[in-house]
């Protein structure tokens, strides 16, 4: 089984391999491009862990029409030295468990490993999607007709890494040709997680000229105003105090921005937030609130409309920032404003922003645009609709490359799209919810889960791999204690 390594963060790959060592006994690690460096990286950290390191090989390969290179690192499991066994979890005066992402990733993919699929339902038992694996290849079919359920599926998709956006390698190629850049972002870049799905993977294969990849410094700059933004939706709760969808959002996106500011292992990156805070946005704030809760006590009137219309004035302000830190540092390189918004775009491009955008909710896959992910009922006529898809390969390069999408990281986005999800096969389901309550950041950049005991269990029963969990969750911490505390 082959690994590719694209440019996502080190500790998915790191416990994908693991995933994949406890089925079989040797995988190998195909290291793109510029991400040679991070797959002996890899290699190195899971040589402690009784992995055999072995027959490293540099080869030539083409991505269109780019000459680059790949490592080949094949790793084998030692059968005499098993550490399995190490699953004892300390679970007492509560009903629920809160679980991180290499425990519930080493669970979960052993389930499907036993299933060969698995359906994710939500809690009115309505089926919305179905995950299924051949061969260490995961499909992903659309279940629901709801298109609201359908768009949510995409963004969870998205942010999942199972598709890219269809204009990903304009957007790479364009931004290599300098060596340092600076860009400017929208909230739409940081809630669809753009910058560490799509466009970051992207630029470590891809690069315009032979051998070299570029940028090797970027600066991205997240102006004050779109901090406000988030702020705003984070804040956005319903009546019990719950998360709606887009206070989810908002601290998914404040997830992002702490990734990328704080891992060690993101190369060549930093943060900058810029700008002043700006007192019409408070006003804007308090207007909206009491036009929500003007809907909310007109909420019973049946026939009547009320349509919030979205204001341009934050997307003004959000140039106007960027611009003006654009002057002050006199910068004559590479300079970008990445958005997924088209009227944003194109009033960017008008105030000489250079302006990049992203589609979002859409995909490019197997050289086909597909701008209609649908439920099962497709019309005829709609030739790009499709209700299935793979995850993602990069076709024009030999052999192919696939972005991997770990099955934990799937259901985490699903989670965090639609507040609590079932997740199950034909004879059982678990339930499985985000912090549905934003209590803390740190349950989001540790990318916790919370289940009920009784699911928990039953799922370290079940349970056959190599690895101890508690023995990768040792390495989890060890991993994160490198980066910055989160409060």
């Amino acid at each position: 089984m082959v690994l590719d390594i694209c440019g996502k963060r080190t500790y998915e790959y790191i416990f994908e391999s693991l995933a994949k060592l406890n089925r079989q006994e040797n995988i190998t690690l195909r290291a793109i491009g510029g991400n040679v460096s991070k797959g002996m990286g890899i290699a190195s950290i899971l040589s402690k862990l009784n992995i055999d390191v072995e027959n490293i090989k540099l080869k030539p390969v083409k991505i269109g029409e780019i000459n680059t290179y790949f490592s080949d690192i094949e790793l084998r499991f030692k059968k005499s030295e098993s550490i399995s066994g190490d699953n004892s979890f300390q679970i007492s005066g509560s009903d629920f468990v809160k679980i991180e992402f290499p425990v519930y990733h080493l669970l979960l993919d052993w389930w499907l490993y036993e299933t060969k699929s698995l359906k994710i339902t939500l809690h009115q038992n309505e089926e919305i999607l179905k995950i299924s694996e051949k061969d260490g290849t995961l499909t992903f079919e659309i279940k629901a007709n709801n298109s609201e359920e359908i768009s949510k599926m995409k963004e969870a998709l998205s942010r999942s890494g199972a598709f890219m956006p269809k204009n990903w390698k304009e957007i790479a190629l364009g931004i290599s040709k300098y060596d340092d850049v600076i860009l400017g972002v929208d909230t739409n870049v940081l809630n669809n997680c753009s910058l560490g799905e799509h466009l970051l993977p992207s630029l470590t294969f891809i690069g315009p000229t032979e051998y070299i990849h570029t940028p090797n410094w970027t600066l991205i700059t997240v102006p004050n105003s779109v901090m406000h933004e988030l702020e705003e939706a984070a804040n956005i709760r319903d009546g019990k105090g719950k998360l709606e969808h887009d206070g989810r959002m908002g601290f998914r996106a404040l997830q992002e921005i702490i990734e990328l500011n704080q891992c060690a292992d993101i190369i060549g990156v930093s943060i900058l937030v810029i700008g002043e805070a700006n007192p019409v946005l408070d006003t804007r704030v308090e207007l909206q609130g009491l036009r929500q809760d003007f809907r909310r006590l007109q909420g019973h009137l049946e026939n009547q409309n009320f349509i919030t219309k979205k204001s341009s004035s934050g997307d003004m302000i959000i140039r106007d920032q960027f611009k003006n830190f654009l002057k002050q540092i006199n910068f004559h390189k590479g300079t970008y404003f990445l958005t997924a918004d088209k009227s944003n775009a194109a009033l960017a491009r008008a105030e000489g922003l250079h302006p990049i955008y992203f589609w979002p909710g859409e995909c490019y896959y197997q050289g086909n645009y597909y701008n209609k992910i649908r439920g099962p009922k497709i019309e005829r006529n709609e030739k790009e609709a499709t209700s299935s898809l793979e995850e993602y390969k990069i076709n024009e390069c030999d052999p192919p490359v696939k972005f991997k999408v770990p099955i934990g990281k799937l259901i985490y986005e699903m989670a965090v799209e639609f507040g609590t999800i079932d997740v199950g096969d034909e004879n059982r389901n678990i339930r499985i919810s985000c912090d549905s309550f934003g209590r803390s950041l740190d349950n989001w950049f540790y990318r916790r889960l919370e289940i009920k005991r009784q699911d928990f269990e039953t799922l370290l029963s079940n349970y056959k791999g190599k690895f101890g969990l508690q023995t990768t969750l040792s390495l989890w911490n060890t991993l994160l204690s490198k980066f910055a505390e989160v409060v």
